[in-house]
């Protein structure tokens, strides 16, 4: 059991360090361009390690699972995995609001520009008076 328990716990280890370089990427004032595919890698990452965690588990019986349950550093890596995933998740949601209100402006402007260049947005209705 004690071969299995240190697998899982280096295992949790590895999801820990890919959690404080997604919490760094996050954190670290890029643009969403630049951190999505570093991103991305770690979650695929992550998600590598979850299913090994995953298919040990599967084979422990009720007894070993609770005994790798109750392993006190185990237990406080996985709160430090949840709280940088917070940390993250919160700075993430900051940076897709700034993006989505760029966007949004930038959407702004090209339609004024349009309409002051001659140029509408494609689905309203034209009118030219030609008596002048």
């Amino acid at each position: 059991m004690e071969n299995i328990t240190q697998r899982v716990i280096r295992l949790y280890e590895q999801i820990e360090k890919a959690a404080l370089q997604q919490a760094e990427l996050a954190e670290s004032g890029q643009s969403l361009e630049k951190i999505l595919n570093p991103l991305q890698e770690l979650i695929n990452q992550r998600q590598e390690y979850m299913d090994e965690i995953d298919q040990i588990l599967s084979g422990l019986n009720e007894k070993q699972k609770s005994a790798l349950a109750e392993h006190k550093g185990l237990e406080a890596t996985i709160r430090r995995i949840l709280n940088l995933d917070s940390q993250s998740q919160k700075k993430l949601q900051e940076i897709l609001k700034a993006t989505s209100g760029k966007l949004g402006q930038l959407q702004d402007m090209k339609k004024a520009n349009r309409a002051y260049g001659g140029q509408d947005e494609p689905t309203e209705a034209w009118f030219f008076d030609r008596k002048g």
